[in-house]
Order: structure tokens, then C-alpha cells, then sequence
């Protein structure tokens, strides 16, 4: 059985509880913060992020201020399941097969947004990218939420990715809850994250970053006869700062 090795951590007034994702209701309780306006910290099948409500503007704001984020940046969103993702992004020029090989998986995939999301989610661009985490707990979590997660990662920009929670402690006081799921991966290219790729333009892609599941990403995105705009040198995971 899982039990978080940070417990000793709680009895601090400023620290916010630490839960386990194996607890039972891990997902319905983070579901409820979120519903509330909170900020919380999660584990995806990349790094740890930290995440906000779409739908609550105060949430939002706190997570930009957690962040030391400028507006100009961008978050990206979490769904479900893929068959949510034609909701908030433009996929009429896109395969439907591509999207299910490609996610849920550790890919963003940037699409022109729709009038549906919130315009305080990303303010200044038509753009959004959007994750499905190849994770149970944060599937569950958004199933419950009904509307999509803003999502970030647990850092401070150019700070290192974080794949434990004490990666970012320094951000504990900050945050409403933390969802522990343990050390996600030891493997050095772990802290890469996320591959980025912008299907925003029909019949082309471009590599934003790269993350830890490059090769398979870009034979996927071949076989599906599109053409490669650019593809981004690999990140230094230590420094780089990841825009989505």
C-alpha cells in the first residue's frame, strides 16, 4: 500500500494536506477544491503540475500568482478523454485517429481555442493546448470536474521540473491541497515533460518542444501525411521554460 513519505511535513500551519491518489477519495476531493477556486498540486505521467479550475477565475488568477506567470504565457488544459477535446479547440482538419494515438499520452497538442473556454484562460492568443495525462487518478479528476483543467507545472520558470513533491516545496505554502503519487519516473529525460506539438494548421505541425516520447510522436505525425513546419532542438530540462 502507498503511503506518502511527506507526512512529517502537515504539522506545519502554512503546509496544505498532503493526500495520497491511492486514497479512495483522492480524485472527488480534488475535484471539490477545484470546484471551489482552490490551486492544487497534481501528478501527471510527466512531472508534477499544479492546477486550477477553467471555470473560476479566482483560482486561475492564484495559480499566474503562484507561478510568478505572466498573462502573456500560456497554460494548457486538461481533459478526460479525447472525445472532449473538439469542445474547446478547433479538430475539423484533424484525423480523429491521430488525436487517439497520440493521446492520453505525454503530449500537448495545440489547437485553435473555441468560444466555449473561458476568455481569462490564456487571454492573449487563439491558441490552446490541451493534455490528456495517461494517468488514472488525473482522468478521474477530470471526468469529475465536468470542464477542463488549467494546468501547469509545479515550478517557479526556469526552476527544474519537479517529479516528486518535494521538488517543490518551497511552492507548499502557496497551494490549497498537494495529491502525492510518489516519485513519477527516475529516468533522467522524465524532467523534459510533455512533448508540444501545434496541429493548429490544417495539413501541417510544428514541434514546440520536445519532450520524453519524441520518435513515436513524430512517426505518428508522418503516417498522418502531415508536413513539418519546425522541430525545436531538445530542451534543457533544467532551465528551460516551458510556455505551456
Amino acid at each position: 500500500m502507498f503511503f506518502s513519505r511527506k507526512y512529517q511535513h502537515t504539522s506545519n500551519v502554512n503546509n496544505p494536506s498532503i493526500i495520497s491518489i491511492l486514497e479512495v477519495s483522492a480524485a472527488s476531493t480534488a475535484a471539490n477544491l477545484l470546484f471551489e477556486g482552490k490551486v492544487i498540486a497534481i501528478p501527471t505521467d510527466t512531472i508534477y503540475g499544479i492546477a486550477a479550475s477553467t471555470q473560476n477565475n479566482y483560482g486561475l488568477k492564484k495559480l499566474y500568482e503562484i507561478k510568478k506567470r505572466d498573462l502573456n504565457k500560456p497554460l494548457s488544459i486538461c481533459v478526460s478523454d479525447t472525445s472532449e477535446i473538439k469542445l474547446w479547440g478547433e479538430t475539423s482538419h484533424l484525423n480523429e485517429r491521430l488525436l487517439e494515438d497520440l493521446l492520453p499520452g505525454p503530449v500537448t497538442i495545440v489547437l485553435k481555442r473555441k468560444g466555449l473556454l473561458n476568455s481569462f484562460v490564456n487571454p492573449n492568443t487563439d491558441l490552446i493546448g490541451i493534455r490528456i495525462p495517461n494517468t488514472n487518478f488525473v482522468q478521474a479528476l477530470s471526468r469529475l470536474c465536468t470542464v477542463p483543467i488549467a494546468l501547469t507545472s509545479a515550478n517557479i520558470s526556469f526552476e527544474q521540473s519537479p517529479i516528486e513533491i518535494n521538488d517543490f516545496i518551497h511552492l507548499w505554502p502557496k497551494l490549497d491541497a498537494i495529491f502525492d503519487g510518489g516519485v513519477i519516473s527516475n529516468s533522467p529525460l522524465q524532467r523534459a515533460g510533455s512533448t508540444v506539438v501545434d496541429l493548429s494548421e490544417p495539413g501541417h505541425y510544428n514541434i514546440i518542444r520536445e519532450g520524453n516520447r519524441n520518435i513515436l510522436n513524430f512517426l505518428l505525425l508522418t503516417d498522418a501525411k502531415l508536413y513539418c513546419v519546425r522541430v525545436v532542438r531538445p530542451p534543457n530540462y533544467r532551465t528551460e521554460e516551458k510556455n505551456w
